[in-house]
């Protein structure tokens, strides 16, 4: 536990440098990111925050890869490879279209260049539920884990909008993976510590006010780590690590970004154009500030981290059914407490 915090501490004094480090590089060299109509921001702020995430990753895997830990347990450091390949492009790409942009089929281009990286070294998904029996076949499992992998890269980007959000989630996930992992899971927990301390350091200039963004390199590395992590886990103990688990984790991202999508598919709207249609997004447009709406949004964060947890100890059926039903129960809750919201202030200015 010691090892943890020191790990944690580290990564949180990294990310702060770092950010600062940013902040002062985006404004010598003009990388701020503009206000737009789908902005949740006023002024020109700085967007290359990523690097607070990036930077020490690669630091520690640098460092750990001497050791000589190269067998094929869960959390070795060769598993560590295709987090490194996968996430220093993820960061690259990302960070070039903060500078220079990039059109939406070359950065999807990337991003499918990049989710390929884990699949041929093998990782893919075992089985959504060994309880019951739904166990994938090998090629099924790389084509689920690529699609996994766009998925969540894709919409943790879409959902990094909003002053704080991103960076909270992402620290929160790195905290409950940590309760997740066997002790035996070096260096993973420790990487995970580090990380976890690292969102904490950016969020001291993400939070309102902010005065930086972590940009598409920050959200789509993250993004990647969030993907690949789990389905590393999953790939050397699936009994231990059900993917089961790891789906409800991310859960009130993954649910926000879906529904949103097929809300506006059903409203026979451009998916491809850039919107401010998120659940958060209709919270702030009708007048709530980031700070309330992160309050609200930290509960389902915490709730969801707990249910993985049960879900992942469970060893009856009903008791997995249930902890699968719980977070899609919450989402609806808070889907229908932001439509309440919305009536309400619809009905004080009618």
């Amino acid at each position: 536990m010691i090892t943890f915090f020191t790990y944690f501490i580290s990564g949180l004094v990294f990310g702060w440098l770092l950010t600062l480090v940013s902040i002062n590089l985006a404004y010598r060299y003009n990388l701020n990111a503009q206000p737009n109509y789908r902005s949740s921001h006023t002024t020109p702020t700085p967007r290359i925050g990523g690097i607070a995430f990036f930077v020490p990753f690669l630091i520690f895997w640098i460092f750990t890869l001497p050791r000589g830990i190269s067998s094929g347990a869960p959390g070795a450091s060769g598993n560590l490879l295709p987090l490194v390949l996968g996430g220093s492009g993820c960061f690259i790409f990302g960070l070039i279209d903060d500078v220079r942009g990039m059109k939406a089929s070359s950065k999807l281009l990337a991003q499918v260049i990049c989710a390929f990286i884990p699949i041929l070294f093998g990782i893919r998904i075992i089985s959504v539920a060994r309880f019951a029996g739904l166990v994938l076949s090998p090629f099924l499992g790389k084509a689920a884990a690529l699609c996994w992998i766009l998925l969540v890269i894709n919409i943790f980007n879409f959902m990094d909008g909003m002053n704080g959000l991103a960076g909270t989630f992402a620290a929160v996930v790195f905290v409950f993976l940590l309760f997740l992992l066997k002790p035996a899971g070096y260096p993973f927990n420790c990487m995970i510590a580090l990380l976890s301390g690292a969102c904490v350091g950016f969020l001291v200039y993400n939070l309102t006010p902010a005065s930086t963004f972590m940009g598409d390199s920050g959200s789509q590395f993250l993004g990647f780590l969030l993907a690949v992590i789990p389905l590393s886990l999953h790939q050397g103990d699936p009994v231990h690590y059900p993917f089961g688990s790891f789906v409800i984790l991310l859960f009130p991202f993954l649910y926000d970004g879906l529904y949103t999508l097929l809300r506006r598919m059903k409203n026979r709207e451009d998916i491809f154009r850039a919107h401010r249609t998120h659940l958060y997004q209709r919270l702030l447009k009708k007048g709530w500030s980031h700070t309330k709406v992160l309050r609200v949004l930290f509960l389902p964060f915490v709730f969801c981290g707990i249910f993985s947890l049960g879900f992942a100890s469970a060893k009856k059926l009903p008791w997995r059914v249930f902890f699968c039903i719980a977070p899609l129960a919450l989402m609806i809750v808070y889907t229908l407490f932001v439509h309440s919201q919305e009536k309400k202030i619809e009905s004080f200015h009618a």
